[in-house]
């Protein structure tokens, strides 16, 4: 579980990364803000969790589905432009 979820707040994390880039319409970029902060918090109190309970968020099937998944929305955003992004 802790592979999940840190794989989600990783991949939220660069999405919120590239609309602070991309974006252009400021209520984007604050979202993209906050998402970004809210994920990082979120990250660092699971891998404590993780530390806590002596557990190792080793990949598995299905982080490497959702971290493959990750990446195509990653790519397909990243082309995107101005309003076309936002």
């Amino acid at each position: 579980i802790t592979a999940i979820v840190t794989t989600t707040n990783k991949g939220e994390m660069e999405l919120a990364k590239l609309a602070q880039q991309k974006a252009t319409n400021p209520e984007v970029k604050k979202f993209a803000e906050s998402m970004l902060k809210e994920h990082s918090t979120n990250n660092e109190e699971a891998m404590k969790l993780a530390q806590k309970m002596n557990v190792t968020p080793d990949k598995n099937v299905k982080t490497s589905q959702m971290t493959m998944e990750n990446e195509q929305t990653f790519n397909v955003l990243k082309k995107l432009k101005g309003k076309e992004f936002d």
